[in-house]
């Protein structure tokens, strides 16, 4: 079959967020499997239509950011950077979404093409957890699509989001803000980037790797756009006088807060019944006002059960026992 265009799709997420449901979703039985080249790291690959156009996606490993330390972290980052999917759909647990928005920030700094997939909505519904897709949509500045993998509710609202995501030449220009020590060392490296011929977005996130003491990723992504090994090794230098106090953990921190914030605005818990009347049982006996009332309520009636009210139970089993004797004597007798 002859298709109108073919686009690629990288599907990222942390790990246990349903990611390999989504994937299985939308491919069924187009794909195969293997390994990433000179890795361990298992590596899915399939395909879908949609609208006639053909979509070739692969799963990537199940990470919680792309800090390049470990293989699946090293593999996810590589993958975004370099190759530069049309489409990145990152893949959350509607549940705890505060946790899954550090890798989404992250990847939002590389790509503007992305997708966010908040995935088992139907686990949140139960935990009484409601999202405002909009409103998370406009914070991130990317399409944001519900889905129910498993039972594969949502899955034509994720299709429309990624093929409006392939088919659009416009680009998100929302970014990340930092601390200003951290955009002042921004701003100082961002000029020795200009040989780098790649957008502003990929200068900047090169940029933040340099911070970070990434080298690894920074030659792999100037390789690739063509700079010499001069000029790396000058651009390294540039950024190590920067960081002698290091920014990894700033870095990391900004990310985590701005996630934070977000979730605040966009996840709303409710608690259920049970919750509000024990939350109400709490307030009254643990109370500045009731609290000691009570207590001395309950010590009172467990000192008047044990010296004066357990006489009225004993005298009825005294009468009790009494009476049974009685008719056991006369049946023996």
């Amino acid at each position: 079959m002859k298709y109108e265009k073919e686009f690629t799709v990288a599907l990222a997420g942390n790990p246990n967020v349903g990611k390999s449901t989504v994937f299985n979703a939308l491919t069924g039985l187009k794909q195969h499997t293997g390994n990433w080249v000179g890795k361990t790291v298992g590596n899915a690959a399939g395909s879908y239509t949609y609208n006639n156009n053909k979509y070739l996606i692969t799963d990537l490993p199940g990470t919680y950011s792309l800090c390049a330390h470990s293989a699946e972290e090293i593999i996810a980052c590589r993958h975004i950077c370099l190759e530069k999917p049309d489409v990145t759909v990152i893949v959350c647990d509607a549940s705890c979404l505060e946790r899954n928005l550090n890798l989404v920030l992250q990847i939002t700094e590389i790509t503007s093409k992305a997708v966010l997939c908040v995935n088992m909505m139907d686990e949140a519904e139960k935990k009484n957890i409601k999202t405002d897709i909009t409103k998370l949509s406009q914070q991130l500045g990317i399409p944001v699509a519900a889905t129910s993998a498993r039972s594969k509710k949502g899955l034509d609202k994720l299709m429309q989001a990624i093929e409006s995501v392939a088919l659009s030449k416009e680009s998100n220009d929302i970014t990340l803000v930092y601390t200003s020590r951290i955009e002042n060392a921004i701003s100082q490296l961002l000029p020795l980037t200009e040989k780098i011929e790649t957008d502003s977005r990929t200068k900047r996130f090169i940029c933040l790797k340099l911070l970070q003491g990434d080298s690894d990723t920074v030659d792999s992504l100037c390789k690739k756009y063509g700079t010499d090994e001069n000029y790396l090794k000058a651009l390294i230098s540039a950024a190590d006088r920067l960081t002698e106090n290091k920014f990894t953990d700033e870095i990391i921190s900004c990310i985590f807060i701005t996630a934070e914030g977000i979730a605040a605005e966009c996840v709303k818990r409710s608690a259920d019944k049970k919750q509000v009347r024990d939350r109400k049982i709490d307030r009254i006996l643990t109370g500045k006002l009731t609290g000691i009332p009570i207590m001395l309520l309950m010590l009172f009636i467990i000192l008047w059960i044990t010296i004066t009210g357990a006489n009225y139970p004993s005298a009825l089993l005294s009468e009790l026992f009494g009476k049974a004797e009685s008719l056991l004597y006369s049946a023996l007798s």
